[in-house]
This record gives C-alpha cells, sequence and structure tokens, in this order.
C-alpha cells in the first residue's frame, strides 16, 4: 500500500506540473534535485519543469512531496521523489531533520529509472531514509535541503538503489487541498 501511495503522489506532482525555472549549475537560486545514486549523478539542473513539490495540511498532519526527472535525451529518463510528513508544518523551519523512525513522522523515498534492459524500480525506502530542512520560505512557498535513502528493487529484494548525497534546492512548492 505504501508503494501505491508514494506512485500516485509522484505521479500526480509530475501531471500537475510546475513553473519552477531553472537557471544555471552556478546560480544557488536555481531550483533543482541532485543526488548520487549507486554512485551515478542524479541532476536536474538546468532541465525546465524538472522538479515538482506540493504541500498537504490538514487538521492532522501535514505532507510534503518533491520529486525530479533527468532526462537529457542521450540518458535513460529517471526520477527521485521524496514524501515527508508530521504533525505541525509551523515545526518545519532551517534545521528541521525527519528520519524513517521518527514518532508522528514519516520520510520515504523512491527512485525509478528506465533503460534499454526495462524498468528499474525502487519504489520505497527500507525504512532509514533521512532529510534536513536547509531553507524554506513560506512566504514565497519554497524548499530546500538535503536527503538521502536506499530504495528497494520492486522485483528484486536483493537489489538496492543507494541514493546520496542528496539536494532539493530552491524547489517551489504548491499548496492542495
Amino acid at each position: 500500500m505504501k508503494k501505491l501511495i508514494i506512485l500516485l503522489v509522484l505521479t500526480s506532482m509530475f501531471a500537475c506540473g510546475s513553473d519552477d525555472s531553472i537557471l544555471d549549475d552556478n546560480d544557488p537560486n536555481g531550483s533543482y534535485i541532485t543526488a548520487n545514486v549507486n554512485g551515478t549523478n542524479f541532476t536536474t539542473v538546468n532541465i525546465p519543469d524538472a522538479t515538482s513539490a506540493y504541500l498537504v495540511i490538514t487538521d492532522f498532519n501535514f505532507i510534503i512531496g518533491l520529486a525530479g526527472a533527468e532526462y537529457n535525451g542521450t540518458e535513460n529518463p529517471r526520477s527521485i521523489g521524496i514524501v515527508f510528513s508530521g504533525l505541525d508544518f509551523d515545526s518545519v523551519v532551517v534545521g528541521y531533520e525527519l528520519t524513517a523512525t521518527n514518532e508522528n513522522e514519516v520520510v520515504a523515498g523512491s527512485y525509478f529509472s528506465e533503460s534499454t534492459a526495462g524498468f528499474e524500480n525502487g519504489g520505497e525506502s527500507d525504512g532509514n531514509a533521512y532529510v534536513k530542512i536547509t531553507a524554506i520560505d513560506k512566504v514565497n512557498q519554497t524548499i530546500s535541503g538535503e536527503f538521502n535513502f536506499v530504495a528497494i528493487d520492486d522485483d528484486n529484494d536483493d537489489i538496492t538503489y543507494a541514493v546520496t548525497n542528496g539536494i532539493f534546492n530552491n524547489i517551489e512548492y504548491s499548496i492542495q487541498n
């Protein structure tokens, strides 16, 4: 069920699109997601509309979902998604950290890749996912942070995707009802 929820979240995020503008690699205000996946670089830098994010606030909790897609025409398309939730969105400030084991909080990651050999899909993190907020602007609805997780392949539990050194920078989020 958790895999299905993450997949639906990521699908809806890309279907809704985003007005994020990707600047250049050296622009600290650019909107991008970068990480290493099993030692291979992943980046959405300089790919227009390659990032998307949303925030849902209910009477009981909040949920933030971020996703980034990488495809440059010569490499296999890949995507990374991070979803985290807690009890009070007011507590999400610079320095806010979540791990998959925090009480009343959830953080999970997802990795997807398509190659000529077929799909690689690590739909669910292994329980050790981590997110730290490094910047948040609740007026302009942008968020930055660090993340890592290990995704387990949907078809073979012996295959994992270590997503390390993850950074999401200046991602604009929309508020969903």
